[in-house]
Parts: C-alpha cells; structure tokens; sequence
C-alpha cells in the first residue's frame, strides 16, 4: 500500500522521497544524481511529505497537518 502511494505522487517528488527514505541516498547525493541544486532537492521532499500526509489524513480520517 505505501509504494502504491508514493508512486501515486508527482515524479519528481515521488522520484525524492524514494531515493531518500527508500534507498537511503543523503541529500547531496540525491542532489547529483539527479543533476539539481540541494535545495531543489529539499523542496521536493517537503512537497513528497505535504503530500503524504495529505493521503494519509484523508483515508485515515486523522489530522496529520499542522
């Protein structure tokens, strides 16, 4: 189910959030391999996690945004 719905996020971020917390990549090597600055890097990670939390409140009916 967790994959379904990291695939279901924007590339991009989606791309981010699997690079870093599924392989366990460190930013700045996120950062080369896909050839962008480390804040590009950390706003596509904020927007993976804005976005999962998102998914995560609806189907679970629980408020995960502060």
């Amino acid at each position: 189910m967790f994959k379904k719905i990291i695939n279901d996020l924007p590339s991009i971020s989606g791309e981010t959030f699997e690079f870093l917390y599924i392989n366990g990549f460190k930013q700045s090597q996120v950062s080369k391999i896909l050839s962008t600055c480390l804040e590009n890097v950390k706003v596509r990670l904020k927007r993976a996690k804005d976005a999962l939390k998102m998914r995560f409140s609806e189907r679970y009916k629980t408020n995960l945004i502060k």
